[in-house]
C-alpha cells in the first residue's frame, strides 16, 4: 500500500473517531440534563430570577402593554393573587435544569370551571430543550386534577406562531377573535376542554 492510501485511511479512520466522539459526548450531555430537570412550586426567593426572565420577554408575555414598572407582577406574587380575580389564588410553577431556573408559569382559576394559564416563558439560553412542553403539561395535569375546571383558557401575541403551535399539539383549540378588540391588539386565544 503506497503512502498516499495509508494518509486518506488513517485520515478517514480519525474523522470517523472525531464524530463518535462528538456524538458520545452530545449524547452524555443530553442525558445529564434530562436527568435533572425539575418542575416545582415556586419560593418567595426565586423573585428576582423570574422578574428578569419576565422583563428580558416582555413582548411576548405582556398582551398590549409596553414596558413598564414590574411591581404589580410582583405584588401578585407576594399575594398570590393575580390583578383583577384576588378571589383567586396565583399558582407559579418553576421548571429548573441542574438547579437553575429555566422558565416558569403562572396560573389561576377564571371562574369556577375555567382555569386561566397566565404565563409560560423559558429563559432564552434553556431553549430548544422541549422544557416548555414538559412545563405546560405538568401545568394542564395540576389544573385538570381539580374536578370542576372543565376548560383551561390561555392567550399569546399573534406573532407567536412557536407557541401556539406547542399549545394546539397539545389539544388547545383557537377561538375566532375576527371582528373583537382582540383581534386589532394582536391576541390569539386559545381553550382546552377537559376529556
Amino acid at each position: 500500500m503506497n503512502l498516499r492510501k495509508k494518509i486518506v485511511i488513517l485520515s478517514i479512520f480519525g474523522v470517523t473517531l472525531f464524530l463518535t466522539g462528538v456524538i458520545l459526548k452530545i449524547q452524555l450531555c443530553t442525558k445529564k440534563v434530562a436527568n435533572n430537570i425539575q418542575i416545582r412550586e415556586y419560593k418567595n426567593e426565586d423573585q428576582e430570577e423570574f422578574m428578569r426572565i419576565l422583563n428580558d420577554n416582555w413582548f411576548w408575555m405582556i398582551q398590549g402593554e409596553s414596558k413598564q414598572d414590574d411591581t404589580n407582577y410582583r405584588k401578585q406574587l407576594d399575594t398570590k393573587k393575580t390583578c383583577g380575580y384576588e378571589n383567586e389564588t396565583l399558582n407559579a410553577r418553576m421548571i429548573t435544569v441542574n438547579d437553575n431556573i429555566a422558565g416558569f408559569s403562572t396560573f389561576h382559576n377564571y371562574d369556577e370551571k375555567i382555569a386561566r394559564i397566565q404565563f409560560l416563558c423559558i429563559d432564552k439560553k434553556f431553549r430548544r430543550m422541549h422544557l416548555a412542553e414538559k412545563l405546560i403539561k405538568s401545568v394542564i395535569k395540576e389544573i385538570f386534577q381539580n374536578k370542576n375546571i372543565e376548560m383551561i383558557m390561555l392567550t399569546t401575541r399573534s406573532e407567536n406562531t412557536r407557541a401556539q403551535n406547542l399549545y394546539k399539539k397539545l389539544g388547545f383549540d383557537e377561538v375566532p377573535t375576527h371582528g373583537t378588540e382582540l383581534e386589532s391588539d394582536g391576541t390569539v386565544i386559545l381553550v382546552l376542554r377537559k376529556n
